[in-house]
């Protein structure tokens, strides 16, 4: 072989095709050679299109030459850069299935699924990101003193992969509206790693897809399980509240779960992306209602009428603007303090409730008739 000839061309590819995938790397190829011949015209074509004419033909031509892998990488970033998704894919997933172990292809495809917004391909691509990730990761250190540091930059940087690898499946659960694919990336998520940084999040957008299909058991089940795994949310808290308060059935649960949450809202900052004023908003709506359900939920045990006359007192400045709500609180509050014999506020909070057109409103006249009002 004329080495000469070996090493200008492995000049003319890395200098005029462009700059490999790291993982991708071009042997030694004979410049005399028909295959040889057209990988140097290929580095020495200047026009992008006719460049990657030449490299689709090479790979059809010489589909089992030891440079195909490195071509179709090429021509997977060359398709990214064109944002032909497709074709990248297509490429990336012929360098993969001739080199298993390759990281970056894997990686671009990922990205290109990200681009096409298609969930099932982000699914896909994400785990298989992931694998090779971690398989770079566990990889042992080299002998030659040579490639040691390659290697750990290898391995730094298989680290950042994977960690994006599982952010990707967050942010393809945020992305898409439909309920069905959500909890399809939150389980392929949870099966890879249950312990993901990313977890927290994806157990919340697992259990508003439950309600968002309808599903309130299914819901209530994933709202369990992220209060075993510590992490429950303000908006789980009040719906079990809720849910318990409806079935009529536990109020010890309504109490812990509607004073839960607002141990949360009392604590929590302004989540990342909410304006101030929704997170104002949202915080005294839920605030409102979780006073309101544990008062109520007390006084009906009949056990401890002051805690419920202390826990619907501080429901009252956030229930304002939300008549229905105001209305039921302004009833309980009648009823506990009667119960107390503090007839002033007694018949205050009745009068007030029976002020408001709702539910409770007949009900509140009755009462004041029997306080003789």
């Amino acid at each position: 072989m004329n080495h000469s000839k070996t090493l200008f061309l492995a000049l003319i590819l890395c200098g005029a095709v462009g700059m490999a995938p790291a993982q991708q790397r071009l042997d030694e190829v004979n410049a005399e050679t028909p295959e040889g011949q057209m990988l140097q015209q290929i580095g020495l074509e200047e026009d992008p299109a006719q460049k990657i004419a030449m490299m689709e033909q090479f790979v059809k031509e010489h589909a089992n030459h030891t440079a195909v892998p490195w071509v179709y990488a090429q021509l997977q970033s060359r398709y990214m850069e064109a944002n032909e998704h497709d074709k990248a894919i297509a490429a990336g997933e012929k360098v993969v299935t001739l080199d298993p172990k390759d990281l970056d292809s894997a990686q671009i495809n990922l990205k290109a699924a990200e681009a096409k917004g298609d969930v099932g391909l982000i699914a896909k691509w994400a785990a298989m990101t992931g694998e090779r990730a971690k398989a770079v990761a566990a990889s042992p250190k080299p002998t030659d003193e040579d490639e040691v540091e390659y290697w750990q930059e290898r391995v730094a940087y298989s680290k950042d992969v994977n960690r994006y690898s599982e952010y990707a499946l967050f942010g393809a659960a945020m992305k898409t509206e439909d309920p069905t694919a959500k909890l399809a990336l939150v389980a392929s998520l949870r099966e890879r790693n249950p312990k993901s940084e990313y977890m927290p999040q994806m157990t919340a957008i697992e259990f508003n897809a439950h309600r968002q299909s309808g599903d309130t058991e299914k819901a209530v089940a994933s709202a369990e399980t992220a209060i075993e795994a510590n992490l429950a949310d303000e908006d789980m808290y009040v719906f079990l509240a809720d849910y318990h308060m409806q079935a009529k059935k536990d109020p010890d649960k309504v109490i812990l779960y509607s004073n839960k949450a607002v141990e949360i809202l009392d604590s929590k900052a302004k989540p990342e992306g909410m304006t101030d004023e929704a997170w104002s908003n949202k915080k005294t709506t839920l605030t409102g209602l979780s006073h309101f359900m544990a008062g109520a939920a007390l006084f009906e045990q009949k056990k401890n009428v002051k805690e419920a006359d202390k826990s619907l007192r501080a429901a009252l400045p956030h229930v304002e603007g939300n008549e229905q709500l105001k209305a039921a609180t302004l009833f309980y509050l009648g009823l506990a303090n009667y119960q107390m014999k503090n007839m002033k506020d007694a018949v205050t909070f009745s009068q007030q409730c029976a002020a408001i057109k709702s539910p409770f409103q007949a009900k509140a006249r009755q009462n004041l008739k029997l306080m003789g009002r």
